[in-house]
């Protein structure tokens, strides 16, 4: 796993990022988005698809769909 996870603030949300490096090479991204306002319940985010090539595809995938997912729906 990445350490430490890469946390950014999108909105009303704080996102934390990390890595898991796969067999094969390959990397999976999780990311946890909690409100900034209560009630804190962090919420871990589907990403897909599950796994990326390099860690610059996870993280900006991750990045992305984390975003999205605030937009839409935090």
């Amino acid at each position: 796993t990445m350490n430490p996870p890469i946390n950014f603030e999108h909105r009303e949300y704080d996102l934390a990022c990390s890595l898991t490096a796969l067999d094969g090479g390959k990397y999976a991204p999780a990311v946890v988005a909690t409100p900034k306002a209560w009630p804190r319940r962090p919420r871990s985010l589907a990403i897909r698809p599950a796994t990326f090539d390099t860690e610059d595809e996870a993280l900006a995938a991750a990045r992305a769909q984390a975003t999205a997912w605030v937009d839409n729906y935090g």
